[in-house]
Order: C-alpha cells, then sequence, then structure tokens
C-alpha cells in the first residue's frame, strides 16, 4: 500500500491549494453567470456550494490536509481499466455521449461533469507515483491535452444537438 510522504505532501499542498482555488473561483463565475445571465437562482446556489466545497479543499490543502483517493478506489480503478476494458470502456463512453447527447450538453450536466473531473483529478494527484509520472516537462502537455479533450467533445456534441433541434424546425414547418 502506497502512502504519501511527509516531503511529498509539503510539496504538493500548494500547488493543490491553487488548484483547488482556482476551481473553486470557476465556480464563483459560474453561480454568478447562472445568476445574472441565465436567472436561475438554484443552479447559482449550487455552483456557489461547489465553490465553497473547492474553497474549503483549498483550505485543507494549504494546511496540508490533503483530499486523497481512498484506496479502494484506486485498487479498483486499476482491476477496472486494464488496456481492452479501457479501450472498449472508451467507444461504449463516446456511444452513450453521442446517444444522450441532448442530455450531455445541458450547461448544469456538463459543468457537474468537469468538476467531477476537477475533484478526480485533484485527488489522483496526492498519489505520489501518479504526481510523479503526469508532473513530468513532456506529461504536462498530454494531460492538458486530456483535459481539452472533454470541452471540444462537449462542444461539438452541443453543435449537434443544435443542428439536431434546427433540422427538426425544419420538418416540422417547411416554410422556415
Amino acid at each position: 500500500m502506497h502512502t504519501a510522504s511527509e516531503d511529498f505532501i509539503a510539496r504538493a499542498a500548494m500547488p493543490l491549494a491553487w488548484f483547488y482555488a482556482l476551481a473553486a473561483l470557476l465556480n464563483l463565475l459560474a453561480a454568478w453567470y447562472s445568476r445574472r445571465g441565465l436567472r436561475s437562482t438554484f443552479a447559482a446556489s449550487a455552483w456557489l456550494v461547489v465553490a465553497v466545497a473547492f474553497g474549503g479543499l483549498a483550505f485543507l490543502a494549504a494546511a496540508r490536509r490533503l483530499l486523497v483517493m481512498p484506496q479502494a478506489a484506486k485498487d479498483a480503478l486499476d482491476a477496472a481499466l486494464g488496456p481492452v476494458s479501457f479501450t472498449g470502456g472508451t467507444f461504449v463512453l463516446l456511444a452513450a455521449l453521442y446517444v444522450g447527447r441532448t442530455c450531455f450538453v445541458r450547461p448544469g450536466v456538463a459543468w457537474s461533469l468537469f468538476n467531477a473531473s476537477l475533484l478526480f483529478l485533484g485527488t489522483s494527484l496526492t498519489d505520489p507515483e501518479f504526481a510523479a509520472t503526469v508532473t513530468k516537462p513532456d506529461n504536462i502537455p498530454i494531460v492538458l491535452m486530456m483535459l481539452l479533450i472533454p470541452y471540444f467533445l462537449w462542444y461539438g456534441f452541443r453543435e449537434a444537438a443544435a443542428h439536431d433541434r434546427l433540422i427538426a424546425q425544419l420538418e416540422a414547418d417547411p416554410a422556415l
């Protein structure tokens, strides 16, 4: 069983604190936009709660009390994500995203998935071996690319859903 050493915690704490603080700031902006732009008090309140949670994680990280991924979750992920199951799972996930694209492109759903991925990344970075791998200078662009791919998938699916709505309108009223 791998445990984080005190030296690793000392080195990882402040970058993770800034990471969580940035996530909190992004959720504050989402709350502001939800309230001002979308006029949704519920969404604004939800993103405010998430911002406070990420802010709390930032303070905990600054105090060197990192939120770590449970060992059982690590073991389950290691067991489930072999090369074959990862590739097959990717295709199944993409198919599910395609079929459910009208659901997944909603801003609230997409932002929730983004927040879940940020939390997953933050807890993953508390593992010394994982952190050593993803923070190598050669691997940083790959990690950033892995964060950008979901955005562009979301954007493409959002455009596809908008296109589907336009086609449905044209089929319903050919005079348009």
